[in-house]
């Protein structure tokens, strides 16, 4: 036991005392799984965790139906209308629901908080299984006068509160009562990032059935959604889609705009798609994931190998003290787990320095990524992502202390302690230092040309041919404030 404890301060005060050893080893260590670890926090928020807020993952469904009025350009059909009297229609497949988020800036307390504002059908929270924490559920009679905000809203705008029920929120002009608190839901496929300040505006889809086509294409809804009875439910195809939605134009519509609007959308190509809402919320976020956590693990084998290069060459210039000790008795067994033990002040704070560079990354996410990459605030230093470091390392350190010693030949240090350390080069095996070099030239040889290869291909995508030259073009957008104005207008 004592040559343990003596093996461990030796660790210890090896990190003062040896530099060179030291600090290469704990910044490359360090920094480079603190990389790993962000993405393997990223992997298995979006992959693996359930989804924020949504508890019938496995049995909820989701159907674009698009308009594609150009290459570039596809339109949803979905509003609130279509939706009730389409979920009407199929509703021997399940309940239909449908939510939409945006961003605004209310002011609670005469201070402006950045929100995300739900428009969701009264249902939503029976499909996704939304938890209603305090209050009346979304079912409520005419819920358009009441709104609903979100458990973190609840706790940190007004100290959870019972008394917030019943209070005013001021939401696109219009006063609407705190009816009740629901669950974070952040795993709703958006344009803008999804923040837990949340307020939710209901619509009674029931209210909506029977009602006539107004001729409008608003894309009110990306999608909508099916809580189905099965875990593989027969959603209608495109051309089913198409054959209802004249059915329903010409039934609740009158027949000059029955006639109108159906022309105009008969030569429009639509097309339809069904997802389970994971993959919808990720989007083409997984290759993209699965393409960084290869190039993470590349640059992790390669600093691995880098350090077992140092650690080799550090051992190797210490055959004299292994010499002794095997003479005296000791096993290479024993010598290895001293070696171990020696390692372990190291490699702790190389961890320690790989969770908070991991901690900083995650923090920097909604810088680095914007509103690329969903579930942004669900990413954090979690359970899984503390153990797949302590493995990381506790499996580098026993690698290290296993082949610490497979560089030297037993025999050979009994001869270099008989001759005062002649003939050190006799006592090496070479071997192991020159594959280790090998592979490792061919690790960065496959990285480097995987990046080059990206660099090429994203080139490609970004500046693709547009079939004109942009010249003195801009993108100009436009918002609208006045509501009343827009009704105006369109009317």
């Amino acid at each position: 036991m004592l040559s343990y404890r003596i093996a461990f301060l030796q660790g210890v005060g090896r990190i003062f005392s040896l530099p060179k050893l030291s600090l290469p080893l704990i910044l490359t260590l360090g920094l480079t799984l603190g990389t790993v670890l962000s993405v393997i926090a990223i992997s298995s928020t979006l992959l693996l965790k359930p989804l924020k807020g949504i508890a019938n993952e496995k049995t909820i469904h989701s159907l674009e139906f698009k308009l594609n009025m150009s290459e570039e350009l596809s339109v949803s059909y979905w509003n609130m209308r279509q939706l009730a009297n389409f979920g009407n229609a199929y509703s021997d497949l399940g309940e239909w629901a449908g939510i939409s988020a945006d961003e605004r800036t209310i002011k609670i307390n005469n201070n402006d908080v950045y929100i995300t504002l739900f428009d969701a059908s009264h249902n939503l929270l029976d499909v996704f299984g939304t938890k209603l924490v305090l209050g009346q559920n979304t079912t409520v009679d005419n819920p358009e006068n009441f709104v609903w905000i979100s458990e973190s809203m609840w706790r940190d705008r007004f100290q959870q509160s019972e008394k917030v029920l019943g209070k005013q929120l001021t939401v696109d002009g219009e006063n609407l009562v705190i009816a009740g608190v629901i669950e974070d839901l952040l795993a709703v496929p958006s344009r803008f990032s999804i923040v837990n300040d949340q307020v939710w505006r209901i619509t009674n889809l029931e209210s909506l059935v029977g009602l006539p086509e107004d001729g409008q294409i608003t894309s009110q809804l990306e999608s909508i959604f099916l809580l189905s009875h099965t875990n593989k439910p027969a959603l209608p195809n495109t051309q089913e889609i198409e054959q209802w939605l004249e059915n329903y134009v010409t039934s609740s519509s009158s027949e000059q705009l029955a006639t109108g609007y159906l022309n105009a959308i008969r030569n429009i190509p639509k097309q339809s798609a069904v997802s389970d809402v994971r993959s919808l919320l990720l989007g083409d976020t997984k290759p993209l994931l699965l393409a960084l956590f290869i190039a993470v693990v590349g640059l992790l084998l390669m600093a691995i190998l880098n350090l077992l290069n140092l650690f080799l060459a550090h051992y190797q210039n210490r055959t004299k003290e292994f010499a002794i000790q095997l003479t005296l008795g000791a096993s290479l067994f024993k010598l290895r787990t001293l070696v171990f033990i020696e390692n372990i002040a190291s490699f702790a704070t190389a961890s320690l320095l790989g969770v908070i560079t991991a901690a900083w990354i995650i923090k920097a996410l909604p810088l680095i990524a914007d509103d690329d990459l969903p579930l942004l605030s669900s990413i954090h230093i979690d359970t899984t992502t503390m153990l797949s470091a302590l493995l990381i390392v506790f499996t580098f350190s026993v690698f290290v202390s296993a082949i610490s010693l497979v560089n030297v030949k037993k025999h050979a240090l009994i001869e270099n302690l008989s001759s005062s350390g002649k003939g050190l080069q006799n006592q090496s095996n070479q071997w192991l230092s020159k594959s280790l070099m090998v592979v490792q030239l061919c690790l960065a040889s496959v990285l480097l040309t995987s990046s080059v290869l990206l660099a090429v291909q994203s080139y490609q995508a970004v500046y693709k041919d547009l079939g004109f030259d942009m010249g003195n073009h801009f993108v100009v957008h436009l918002e609208h404030k006045d509501e009343q104005w827009l009704n105006v207008i369109t009317e």
